[in-house]
């Protein structure tokens, strides 16, 4: 599509997932799977480390980036690239964090974690819909995007 800039397909869990590292817990944390464009079409920065790579995706690599809520909950006082955490009893490497977000739409957009989407529908094969979000190259472009 050339019109193009990004696009990401996403597919999310808000059942409150248990997230675990050592003797701390985050709660009520949202999953999402997102392809490696999410930042660019969601306008979202890391507070540290990397974004989901395509290789990542491709492998369905268990790695996470952690919203601000979840990463101030597991580690207090520590730094979390590079740690392992149990998500839903299954282990992850953290490879990095968000910047915090704040709440939109009624939502709270720190209290989440990204996963690559094919490991997200790997764990949640019942999760059927899909969300496709495209950033045009310019607001002109936005209807031919739609096509």
């Amino acid at each position: 599509m050339k019109s193009a800039k990004a696009v990401s397909a996403e597919n999310y869990y808000f059942g409150g997932s248990p997230v675990k590292y050592r003797n701390h817990e985050a709660n009520a944390v949202s999953l999402c799977g997102v392809m490696p464009d999410y930042p660019e079409v969601r306008d979202v920065s890391l507070a540290k480390g990397r974004f989901i790579t395509e290789a990542d995706d491709i492998h369905a690599l268990k790695v996470c980036v952690l919203g601000s809520k979840p990463a101030d909950a597991l580690f207090p006082g520590e730094e979390p690239i590079g740690k392992s955490i149990t998500i839903e009893g299954r282990t992850f490497k953290v490879v990095g964090v968000l910047e915090e977000q704040g709440q939109f739409l009624g939502r709270d957009r720190d209290n989440v974690i990204l996963l690559p989407y094919r490991t997200y529908a790997y764990m949640h094969p019942e999760e059927e819909e899909l969300l496709l979000v495209v950033k045009p190259w310019s607001p002109g472009l936005i209807d031919e995007c739609m096509d």
